[in-house]
């Protein structure tokens, strides 16, 4: 049956729980019982918009700064944290290389972690060295994991956390005390 109406997309919550629903009306055959020439078709399409959006949503509002990258190494998305940290608006990041920041000598084993299809991808943290915009030094601590976005291409979620200061407590322990000789 073809369409012969708008396709609408509507959101409702249903005992608390946000559903979106997409109203379609379609001609019937008017030969049926019920005497009708078109009818509405309903269907729920909560886990394809509404889905995203709600993970979206948590993503913005995560303390850790997230950041998705598309098969051809851009970033897709960043979160306002992750906009925070790096400096710069969400906008003039989002299609961008996520390697920029990255400090030239962990750049091999950051890759890694970043490419869709990586064979070879790191399980747990990567600690590396990277700057922000205003060339302010951070150590982050960054995890990822592939999913498949809608275009069933490969993509990377990757998970950030600021971890500048106790990297470098660890750093002013780790050095040699200095004492005065006589």
């Amino acid at each position: 049956e073809e369409s012969v109406g708008a396709v609408i997309v509507a959101s409702f919550e249903k005992l608390g729980i946000p559903r979106w629903i997409e109203l379609d009306v379609v001609p019937v055959d008017p030969g049926s019982s019920d005497g009708a020439v078109l009818a509405i078709e309903i269907r729920d399409v909560t886990h394809g918009i509404g889905e995203e959006n709600h993970f979206r949503s948590l993503a913005d509002n995560m303390r850790d700064s997230i950041c998705e990258i598309g098969q051809d190494g851009r970033i897709l998305y960043v979160s306002p944290s992750y906009a925070e940290l790096f400096g710069g608006s969400t906008d003039h990041l989002v299609g961008s290389d996520p390697l920029v920041p990255v400090h030239q000598d962990d750049r091999r084993r950051v890759a890694q972690l970043f490419r869709p299809g990586a064979r070879s991808r790191r399980q747990g943290p990567l600690i590396y060295r990277a700057q922000n915009m205003r060339g302010i030094p951070l150590h982050l601590e960054a995890t990822a994991r592939e999913f498949y976005g809608p275009d069933d291409r490969p993509r990377v979620v990757v998970a950030r956390l600021d971890v500048t200061e106790p990297q470098n407590d660890r750093c002013a322990l780790a050095r040699p005390h200095q004492t005065g000789s006589t």
